[in-house]
């Protein structure tokens, strides 16, 4: 883990869509990873976000189809939680919680601080050395999965829509 590559606040106001969400990954995202990681694009990109209906639209997903990037699937109605849940989200709440800012840019400079002084824990916590979870999948019918899943000792049995 090398750190952050993009680090992109939407403006106020900004509504997120399919358009909104290609143009980042066309001109921000893929320029900075070529510009952070250089070779990264030719070795192959391993890409992951959720299953939010402007990530997965036709126009994104052609986008990253046109990248080559391997897509990293996100179960729909996963109990799990995507690695930012886990680190990102919560240690920039604790650290902004309480704060008054004056302006848009010091919101934007206090957030920058905090990833960059945070990101390189992200890897370590990427791992969920906490949790362990343990799907297996029961039973296929009707289109459903059955599965099971278990973790700190806790056990649980979902449906989840057949991927």
């Amino acid at each position: 883990m090398n750190g952050v590559i993009l680090r992109w606040p939407v403006p106020i106001g900004t509504t997120i869509n399919a358009q909104y969400y290609k143009k980042v990954l066309q001109d921000k995202l893929r320029p900075a990873i070529r510009k952070k990681r250089p070779g990264l694009l030719e070795s192959g990109i391993l890409f992951h976000h959720d299953n939010a209906p402007v990530l997965t639209a036709r126009a994104v997903t052609d986008v990253l189809a046109g990248y080559k990037w391997e897509l990293l699937e996100h179960p729909r109605y996963s109990p799990d939680l995507a690695p930012c849940d886990f680190h990102l989200f919560p240690k920039m709440k604790e650290h902004l919680r309480g704060q008054r800012f004056e302006t848009e840019e010091d919101i934007i400079q206090a957030t920058k601080m905090k990833i960059e002084w945070d990101g390189s824990k992200f890897q370590e916590t990427y791992t969920y050395p906490q949790l362990e979870p343990v799907h297996t999948v029961r039973e296929v019918q009707g289109g459903l999965m059955k599965v099971a899943m278990s973790g700190k000792g806790v056990t649980a049995t979902e449906e989840w829509e057949k991927c």
